[in-house]
């Protein structure tokens, strides 16, 4: 999950160094071997992304945070 978080805060969060990074993991659901379904709050949006152990995958964007 550590791992996971990492990936994606690389990938998906590219922000200017130093400044601050709003990341949630909400939810999660193992599918597989080394693989999962994560709901994850980035700067007040949820995007519903696939984690594999080669990829990472935005599979919808759910809107902002209430």
């Amino acid at each position: 999950v550590v791992v996971s978080e990492r990936i994606v805060q690389q990938r998906l969060l590219p922000t200017a160094m130093g400044a601050a990074r709003d990341l949630a993991v909400t939810e999660q659901l193992h599918v597989g071997d080394r693989a999962r379904i994560m709901v994850v709050k980035v700067r007040g949006e949820e995007l519903l992304i696939g984690v594999t152990r080669e990829s990472i995958s935005i599979l919808d964007k759910l809107g902002p945070v209430a």
